[in-house]
Formats: structure tokens, sequence, C-alpha cells
């Protein structure tokens, strides 16, 4: 048996290992740049969504190249965007009631066709026009088209009537003051109106009236002329206590007062 012979050159084995790790290293630099051009690309796709209004879609392209694979400067830049788009980001909340005014669980709410995860409560959305709607089994959906505007959050409500039983009817129904609210209301802010010229009628010929007194006779007037400003005096805060008195009667009859459903 022939052994083999120590003195025999290894060179092909270590040309083979060198140029095995030369590709490995080539292939991770070529990843890497791949890498950072697209990273560069979500940068900048973020920004443009950003200045288009469109925050979703920017927060998505920030949130993607904030990400530790990315490099620290874009990481850094796009965090900070991130933060800022975030904060600007108008924010829903969804309320989803009965005809009774009873809160109601398990709808299904969709915005522009899209349909929200349930389990969040407050939803960023993009500002401007959308079109809201709420279904659940048994009841019929409703619809509501609502403007959304930058770094404010929106309670939204809407009304499901149930397919059991209630009218369609009486979802869209709302109750209004009836004949009689609209008359009381309409003469008590008549009167208040009227309460408020005699005040300001009589109260300014009175003030008019006695500078002009006090600038010619002093204490020396007629006790007749000085006793008619007074009068007026006293005429114009009647006149001001009755106005006052019939404006809070006809704000009060026309939110309390008897109603009717239409």
């Amino acid at each position: 048996m022939i052994g083999a012979d120590p003195s025999m050159p290894r060179r092909p084995h270590v040309l083979l290992l060198a140029s095995m790790i030369l590709g490995a290293w080539s292939r991770d630099a070529h990843a890497a740049e791949r890498s950072t051009d697209q990273c560069i690309d979500l940068a900048e796709r973020g920004q443009t969504d950003r200045a288009a209004g469109r925050l979703q879609a920017a927060r998505t392209n920030l949130a993607e190249c904030a990400r530790e694979e990315c490099p620290v400067v874009v990481r850094r830049d796009c965090a900070h965007w991130l933060a800022d788009v975030e904060a600007v980001m108008p924010k829903v909340t969804f309320v989803i009631l009965d005809v009774h005014g009873r809160q109601l669980t398990d709808a299904t709410i969709s915005v522009d066709g899209v349909v929200l995860a349930q389990e969040q409560r407050a939803h960023p959305l993009d500002p401007g026009p959308h079109d809201v709607e709420a279904a659940k089994p048994g009841y019929a959906s409703a619809k509501k088209q609502v403007t959304l505007v930058a770094s404010t959050t929106t309670v939204i409500d809407l009304r499901l009537f149930s397919l059991a039983g209630e009218s369609p009817r009486s979802v869209e129904a709302s109750p209004h003051p009836t004949t009689l609210s609209w008359g009381l209301t309409g003469a008590s802010a008549g009167l208040a109106v009227a309460g408020l010229v005699i005040f300001g009628v009589a109260g300014g010929t009175a003030e008019s009236d006695f500078n002009h007194l006090k600038s010619t006779c002093g204490t020396r007037c007629d006790p007749r002329r000085v006793d008619d400003v007074h009068t007026r005096y006293q005429v114009g805060d009647i006149g001001l206590v009755t106005g006052i008195a019939f404006a809070v009667g006809a704000a009060a009859i026309y939110l309390f007062g008897p109603r009717e459903t239409r």
C-alpha cells in the first residue's frame, strides 16, 4: 500500500476555498447593495405619499425603511418621518347604535370598501372624504360620508335598524318640534326682539337727553324733564329684562317643547 506523499502540493485546495469565500462575500455585498437601494426607494415613496396626503401608504413605506435591515442614515430619517406622519394622521372611532340609541357590538365597519379590524378602537385614516358603512347580521346596513381633517380625532356614530319588526322609516326619523312648539318659539322670539328694541330706543334716547341736561342746566334742570329721562331709563331696563327672558323662553321651548316624528 502506498501512502500519500506529504510533499504533494495543496495549492488547488487553497485556491478553491479562497474562491468560495470570495463568491460568498460578493453575493452578500450585492444583496446589501440591493437592500440599500430598496430602502432608499421606500424612503422616497414614503415622502411622495406624505406630500400627496396618502398618509396610510406613507406610513407603510416609512415603517419598512425604518427597519434594522436598512442603513443607519436611511433608518434614522425614516423613523423621524414616520413619527411625523403618525402624529398628523386623522384617527376615527366608530360607535354603532340601534334606533333606540343602544350600542351594538360585532358590527362590520368598512371605509371606502375596505373592512377595518374590529379589535382596533381608533382607526388611522387619510385626511379627506371617506365613505363609511356599518353592517351587522339581522340589521340593515347604514352608510355615511365623512370628511376627515389632519391631526384630529373624530367619533362617527351609525345607527342600524333591526330587520325584525322595525320600520326602515324609523331609522331616518328624527324628532322635530310640533306646530305648537314652533308657534310658541316664534312668538317668544318676537317678544324678545321687541324687548331688546325698546331697550335700545328708550335707553339710547334717555342717555342722550341725560347728557344734554347735564351739559346745559346741571343741577338746575326742570324736574319734569329729569323725571322723563328717569322714566325712559326704567322703560329701557324693563325692555332689556323682558327681551332676555323671552329669548331664554324661546330657546327652552325649541329644545325641550313637544316634539313629533316625521
